[in-house]
This record gives structure tokens, sequence and C-alpha cells, in this order.
């Protein structure tokens, strides 16, 4: 898993993170089918060097999903201790959708074959504790239905993206 990675020297540390920057780009610009030689070259870095760091090109998108997952995750902890549970909760959902029309394409990656993998299911069941709690909070304080559940709201949020994604379509 990502933190099970042992540290890299500065200069391999940038060169990871330019292609995943790149990457991100790229995909985001014209959806998941880019070759892996055009992110290198983005990057500025040979492929040798995208394969060193990624394995594969779906080693290298889940990595992308993860560390955006990992930025909600952080953002929602980061809200936990918000004066106003509500719009704590309703200002991470607004985030989210924000994100993921963003990154759509990443985003579509996440079906049943992603959730297999095990870096992104784990951030999926961190995601779902962090809103979990968000949501209970929330219903304490009255702005959230009794009856609505994590799952529930990541399904609402999924609904929007896609219902946003239909309408620009059209």
């Amino acid at each position: 898993m990502e933190e099970d990675r042992k540290p890299l020297r500065a200069d391999a540390e940038r060169n990871r993170r330019r292609l995943l920057d790149a990457a991100t780009s790229i995909f985001c610009e014209r959806g998941l089918e880019v070759g892996v030689g055009e992110i290198a070259d983005r990057a500025g870095v040979g492929r040798g060097t995208l394969f060193r760091n990624f394995p594969s090109k779906e080693h290298l998108i889940a990595a992308i999903v993860v560390e955006r997952m990992r930025q909600m995750i952080d953002r929602g902890r980061g809200l936990l201790d918000a004066p106003d549970a509500g719009a704590a909760l309703f200002g991470l959902l607004d985030e989210s959708v924000g994100l993921q029309q963003a990154d759509r394409a990443l985003f579509d990656a996440l079906d049943d074959e992603w959730l297999a993998n095990e870096e992104i299911r784990a951030a999926h069941v961190e995601l779902i504790s962090v809103l979990d709690a968000l949501l209970v909070r929330a219903q304490a304080a009255g702005a959230v239905r009794d009856d609505v559940g994590a799952v529930d709201v990541l399904m609402m949020v999924k609904g929007a993206c896609e219902a946003i994604d239909r309408k620009s379509v059209v």
C-alpha cells in the first residue's frame, strides 16, 4: 500500500509527483485511454522512470484515485470538529461533487473492477468511515434525517455527478 512504500530520494519523489500530475492532467483532458508514453513525455521523464514508479498503467490510475480519495478523507477529518455539523457535511459533499467533475475520467474508474484494487478499497472504506462520522454529527444536529446512511450519501453524490455529466452532454 501507499504507506508501505519506502521513502524515495528527492529527485525520485519529484519524478513520481511529475508523473502523477501529468497523468491526472492528461486523463482529465482526454480520458483513461491515453498511452503511458504520452504520460511520460508530458512529465518529462522516460518510460523506464514511469514503470519504476508504477508497474502498469492501472497502478498509476489507482495511485491517482487513492490520492484524490485521501484528500477527501483528510478534508473530512478536518471537518469533524466544525461547529456546524450540517454545514461541514454538506460542504464536503459539495467539494466531492466538484472534485469528481474535475477528475471525471478518474472517478469513472471506480467501478466494481477497480474497487477490487486493495489500495482503492482501503481508501474507500476509510472514506465511508469519515463520511459516516460526519453524517452522525449532522444527524445529531438535526441537519439530516436519521434513516440516511453513509453509503446512501455516497450514492447520492455519485448520482449528482452522473446527472451533471449527462446534462453537460445534452
